[in-house]
């Protein structure tokens, strides 16, 4: 099995000058699991996504700094983009790239239900947290505005094995590069 992260140096070597290093990493993903962009400009078949009033919290959309991402624009009510039921097996996590779009009222949370009603959440996400791994970046691609401009990082969420459909529900950040489970058939 080829699947995982993977990390490596490239060196780049020409005669009279010194060898530039430069440190890759990257993941393989295995043909069965999911790995979702939204390049496609679309929610997932069998996605579901909830409204606030009369107009949906969750869209997709281009970032400025990045392709299409699944995009939250409000903080309350809390709304959840619901992807399709997957399996996972022990050991299995869900990894995806998120990004704030305020320094001070960004959130997301994770959750997984069995049944689309009832949600369990697995880790909640957020620009104050003393966990790093809970917090979302700080680092910026431009300081020219005070939205939008903060930078993606990569979370990993601990699934517990079964089928599960897993639910963002955030206000005001960006969701992209979902990997994780094995995608089962729509109902």
């Amino acid at each position: 099995n080829i699947a995982g992260n993977r990390t490596g140096n490239i060196t780049i070597s020409a005669v009279g000058f010194e060898n530039a290093i430069f440190p890759v990493s990257g993941m393989v993903i295995a043909p069965s699991k999911v790995y979702e962009t939204f390049e496609g400009g679309l929610f997932p078949n069998g996605s579901l996504v909830e409204y606030s009033g009369a107009s949906k919290s969750w869209t997709i959309e281009k970032h400025s700094y990045a392709s299409k991402c699944m995009k939250n624009g409000g903080v309350s009510p809390e709304t959840k983009a619901i992807l399709p039921k997957m399996a996972f097996a022990s050991g299995d996590v869900l990894m995806f790239d998120a990004a704030a779009r305020s320094s001070s009222t960004s959130f997301l949370n994770v959750y997984i239900s069995a049944d689309r009603k009832n949600f369990t959440l697995l880790k909640s996400i957020n620009t104050t947290s003393e966990d790093e791994s809970c917090k979302f970046s700080t680092d910026r691609y431009s300081t020219s505005s005070s939205i939008d401009t903060w930078k993606f990082k990569t979370f990993t969420v601990d699934v517990p094995e079964g089928e599960w459909y897993v639910a963002f529900s955030a206000g005001y950040c960006w969701v992209d590069n979902i990997v994780g489970g094995t995608l089962l058939p729509l109902p």
